[in-house]
């Protein structure tokens, strides 16, 4: 990798004075296939094909700890505000950290970059105007805004799947969603259900009765949402492979595994 090259495009993103498709190009041509950005230590770390290793220093100063919650949203926002707006680095770094994110892994040949929460939540950012994403947020909620009741569901999952998904997990108590793709890339969607209260006493028989009553078209998605929670349900995974949803409790242990049908449910 070539050093001076690497350093000198560290300092100017720091500065302000280099755009991130810029900062792309000179990284390429350094022979840099990855970095991380470490907002712990804050150092960035630039990777080569070979495991050949540079450091360089974020040396802001006056930045905020890495808040402990994960914002999603919020560090969408940020993205955004940096992609449109030209927003100065140090202001998104700023951001960045205020949204819980302790750093990220850009991939320039993936043409990718992935952020991390402090739990290990997820996001993935495509590079603007890359062809290879195979799945976007607007894509993801067009396919939702098709589903009313239970009796979409496997239509739903049809959908995901021609976008590349290959499961999903769907977190009660915040409401949001974590899609994993066939490259192993993952994107992290807020506001993808309501925000519901998870009872500490899991109830299996209640669960199965939710379940049967939306299959049939009873309920729609916020309703098994709320009862899903009532009954102790802390988060359900999609297995767009397998064709099962399964349901663990608070706990974290499996409460319940239902079986996705290619085609409608039984009556």
């Amino acid at each position: 990798m070539n050093t001076k090259i690497i350093t000198e495009t560290a300092r100017k993103t720091l500065d302000g004075t280099m755009s991130f498709p810029e900062v792309v190009g000179q990284l390429l041509a350094a022979e840099v296939e990855y970095y991380h950005v470490d907002y712990v230590g804050m150092r960035k770390t630039f990777y080569s094909a070979d495991g050949d290793a540079v450091v360089t220093p974020i040396n802001y100063e006056g930045l905020p700890p890495v808040a402990a919650d994960f914002d999603a949203a919020a560090l969408r926002a940020d993205i955004l505000d940096s992609q449109r707006n030209n927003q100065p680095y140090r202001d998104f770094t700023r951001r960045a950290m205020e949204a819980g994110t302790q750093g990220y892994f850009a991939f320039l040949r993936g043409k990718r970059v992935t952020y991390f929460g402090r739990q290990g939540e997820q996001h993935t950012e495509w590079f603007p105007n890359a062809q290879t994403a195979p799945f976007t947020e607007q894509a993801i909620r067009a396919a939702y805004a098709k589903t009313k009741t239970g009796v979409d569901f496997p239509r739903l999952i049809r959908d995901l799947k021609a976008l590349g998904i290959v499961s999903y997990d769907h977190l009660l108590e915040t409401g949001s969603n974590i899609f994993h793709g066939k490259g192993g890339q993952s994107v992290s969607l807020s506001n993808m259900g309501p925000s519901v209260q998870v009872n500490p006493q899991p109830n299996l028989e209640s669960l199965k009765k939710y379940i049967s009553m939306h299959q049939s078209g009873q309920t729609n998605y916020p309703t098994l949402c709320g009862q899903a929670g009532e009954a102790g349900v802390e988060k359900w995974t999609s297995d767009l492979l397998a064709m099962t949803c399964t349901y663990f409790d608070k706990s974290g242990r499996k409460m319940h595994v239902e079986l996705i049908p290619d085609g409608e449910y039984k009556k």
